[in-house]
């Protein structure tokens, strides 16, 4: 059986967790970023970078994969949408087919 790590827990751990993170991965890089900080103290600078990393993979979950936007992306009630080539009026892109549906 392999003995625990005894290694301490850097902000670089974390990084290499989050950096990149998808929506689709993101709450599984939650919970092991959570499982990470779990054993440190509450006033551990790195469970508190760690804590504000926790933040940014809810954000993107919920920014994306849950159905509702991410600050700053475009809604269809804002100017311009309705002129973008990928959302024109009819629901097809010029040229695109609907592959008969």
């Amino acid at each position: 059986m392999a003995e625990p790590s005894t290694s301490r827990v850097t902000v670089y751990d974390i990084d290499q967790l989050v950096t990149g993170a998808t929506p689709q991965f993101s709450q599984q890089i939650f919970e092991r970023v959570k499982a990470l900080i779990e054993p440190l103290a509450q006033d551990d600078p790195v469970r508190e970078y760690g804590e504000l990393q926790l933040n940014v993979l809810d954000r993107i979950a919920t920014g994306t994969t849950r159905g509702t936007r991410a600050l700053g992306v475009p809604g269809e009630a804002d100017a311009g949408w309705a002129e973008m080539p990928s959302h024109p009026a009819g629901g097809i892109a010029p040229g695109a087919s609907d592959g008969g549906h």
